[in-house]
């Protein structure tokens, strides 16, 4: 049978945008808010690969504008690290850390694509500006999807995705660091 193909944290077809530790390049670490992770590729399905978690990360996950939310948290399996049903065609997978550094960090270790399945590096997106955020927890996006209560205990509400740095960065067309 036809096995998947790993396509490591390594490959230069991954672009990355934000802050990790690139300490070992096959598994880097996701670190702060805001941070991103692009790769264009091939195929019905993809499989993002992730280890060590510490804490609670929630990712979100697009691929062609579509959005999933990933939970990768310690010492259990990642959920929704699998996203299927995309059809044939090229596909742009951005993968967006939404909570905050202080609330976790993991390992991503690459993805899995079908067999026979390409990759490519995504086109440099064309920025006119770059910007640094710098602040506290309304910079990064904590307890912006909580409704009436703050809370802390699940960090899946908690979205930089829709903080005013987020927002900000893409009303300018800048890449930016949170």
């Amino acid at each position: 049978s036809a096995r998947t193909q790993r396509v490591l944290a390594s490959d230069p077809r991954f672009v990355y945008e934000g802050r990790f530790d690139h300490s070992d390049p096959n598994a880097p670490v996701v670190i702060w808010q805001a941070s991103r992770v692009r790769l264009d590729f091939e195929g019905d399905a993809i499989d993002l690969l992730f280890d060590k978690p510490k804490g609670q990360c929630f990712f979100n996950a697009q691929v062609d504008g579509s959005t999933k939310i990933v939970e990768v948290r310690e010492g259990s399996p990642p959920l929704g690290s699998t996203i299927s049903g995309l059809g044939p065609g090229r596909h742009h997978l951005v993968l967006f850390k939404r909570s905050e550094a202080d609330a976790g960090t993991a390992r991503f270790r690459g993805a899995s694509l079908p067999p026979g399945a390409q990759a490519w590096r995504p086109a440099p997106i064309p920025y006119r500006l770059r910007m640094e955020f710098i602040g506290d927890s309304i910079t990064a996006g904590a307890c912006n999807e909580d409704g009436q209560e703050d809370q802390w205990e699940d960090r899946r509400t908690h979205n930089a995705a829709l903080s005013y740095a987020a927002l900000t960065a893409a009303a300018f067309n800048a890449d930016h660091r949170n």
